[in-house]
């Protein structure tokens, strides 16, 4: 390229294409920690509801007759 103004402007477009792709990598990355931290949430949400699960069948079988 002979103009050096043209060059910069090439510059300038790759250099936004970096920041867009890097922008972008962020917020994947962003996204894919929240969903993580969701599903790790609802992991632990659903070994809580089964552990509740569990001590109402002791409790049933405990102080009831056992229907399950």
């Amino acid at each position: 390229i002979t103009n050096p103004f043209s060059l910069l402007s090439y510059c300038h477009y790759y250099y936004y294409y970096y920041y867009y792709y890097y922008y972008y990598y962020y917020y994947y990355y962003y996204y894919y920690y929240y969903y993580y931290y969701y599903y790790y949430y609802y992991y632990y949400y659903y070994y809580y509801y089964y552990y509740y699960y569990y001590y109402y069948y002791y409790c049933c079988c405990c102080y009831h007759y056992c229907y399950y």
